[in-house]
């Protein structure tokens, strides 16, 4: 007997069946936070040419479901912004200060 309110977690160990390494799950995502750590705001610029715009435009500026939020702490005061690329989702609400 099986309870189907108990969640079942399986998870796979790296070579657990002796092929699959698993290394992709750990070299996308740390392809995607150095991209992220390289970039110069306001400017979208990179520092280190193996961050090329093309892979950033494919990664996060064509990507559905993508957001980039950077937190700054200057002078000890927390301030953080969300970076969107491209038309807003359908029914999506934005907040804009306007000087």
């Amino acid at each position: 007997m099986i309870d189907v309110l108990r969640p079942q977690i399986m998870f796979a160990s790296p070579l657990m069946d002796g092929v699959t390494e698993h290394a992709e799950f750990i070299r996308l995502p740390d392809y995607l936070a150095g991209t992220l750590s390289d970039i110069r705001l306001p400017n979208v610029m990179f520092s280190h040419q193996k961050f090329s715009p093309i892979i950033f435009n494919k990664l996060f500026v064509d990507a559905l479901n993508n957001s980039i939020i950077e937190i700054v702490a200057p002078e000890g005061l927390i301030t953080s912004r969300r970076i969107a690329f491209g038309k807003p989702p359908e029914g999506a609400k934005t907040s804009q200060s306007h000087d």
